[in-house]
Formats: C-alpha cells, sequence, structure tokens
C-alpha cells in the first residue's frame, strides 16, 4: 500500500511539472494530491515499521514543498519561505533516518537538498558544508546519481562565490 501511495505521488509530480509552465493553480493542486499520496505512505511506512522507504518519501516530501515555495518565489516570499523551511524540515528528518539505518545514498541526497535550501538562503557557508560532506559519501559509496547531483551543487556555489576554477572542476561532474 505504501508504494502504491508513493508511486501515486510520483504520478502527480510528473503531471504538474508538464503543467507548471501554463497552469499554476493546476500544478498547485497536482502537488497536493501528491502530498496526500506522500503523507499517505508515510503513514503506512511507520505503522508497518518500513524504516528503509521512509528517508525516500521524506524527501519527496520536501522536494514537493521545495517546488511550491519556487512556484510562489515572485508572488508571495513569506509563503515562499515558509514552505521551504518545511521543506528543510523533511530534508532533515529524511538525514537522520538515513544515518540511523546508514543508507549512504539516502544520506547524500538528504544533503544535497538540504545544501540547496542553504544556497536559496544565501547561507553559502553552510551550503557548501552539506554539498562536499554530499560529495564525498557518494564519491566513497560509488553512487553515480547522488555524485552528479552533489557535483552540480558544488559548481552553483563555487559560481556564487565566483570561485570559478573550483566551479569548474565540478561542473558536469
Amino acid at each position: 500500500k505504501e508504494l502504491l501511495s508513493l508511486n501515486i505521488g510520483w504520478f502527480f509530480i510528473d503531471q504538474a511539472e508538464e503543467l507548471a509552465g501554463r497552469n499554476r493553480q493546476g500544478a498547485d493542486s497536482l502537488r497536493d494530491l501528491a502530498l496526500e499520496n506522500y503523507f499517505r505512505s508515510l503513514v503506512l511506512c511507520e505503522e508497518t515499521g518500513d524504516k528503509a522507504t521512509v528517508p525516500e518519501i521524506l524527501i519527496n516530501i520536501g522536494q514537493t514543498l521545495d517546488e511550491q515555495a519556487e512556484a510562489f518565489a515572485g508572488s508571495d516570499r513569506r509563503r515562499s519561505d515558509s514552505l521551504r523551511g518545511s521543506a528543510l524540515g523533511y530534508y532533515s528528518r529524511s538525514l537522520r533516518i538515513s544515518e540511523e539505518t546508514g543508507d549512504k545514498s539516502s544520506i547524500a541526497f538528504a544533503l544535497v537538498r538540504i545544501g540547496s535550501i542553504y544556497l536559496g538562503r544565501n547561507e553559502i557557508p553552510k551550503a557548501l558544508g552539506f554539498a562536499k560532506k554530499a560529495y564525498a559519501i557518494a564519491k566513497e559509496s560509488g553512487y553515480t546519481f547522488k555524485f552528479k547531483d552533489a557535483g552540480e551543487l558544488l559548481d552553483k556555489i563555487y559560481v556564487r562565490q565566483e570561485n570559478y576554477r573550483l566551479a569548474r572542476k565540478y561542473y558536469g561532474e
């Protein structure tokens, strides 16, 4: 049941992404449906003791809230900031559980997402710390996809710092 709700959540997110540029209100409604399914999946996982799936669900909730925050960034800064704060909370919870279970892939992914939130807030030292940790874990563990995400985040951070030599090092990794 929890995986069905999780997959339905992904379906709504895919639909929201396709609709986002044309119909923000429709995309927001689809994101809300995705969140409903993610929360349903989270409850089922917690009830059954499925700790392995919980971090992924928490990341999906965080990403959905982060996407909602982006949609409001230009029109309602307070709401956008609130949604990003909530996303950060879900990413942090995912990180905590992933560290408890030793799931390096989920740890790296949560670190990248947390670093991205801090970059968006222009808290560069925090963003850099999370990005470097994610990069090291992903590289050490051989998680190519997470390694690429961490490298892209490091690239963005170094560009923001105008450190183009280091940005180039991580560009395209």
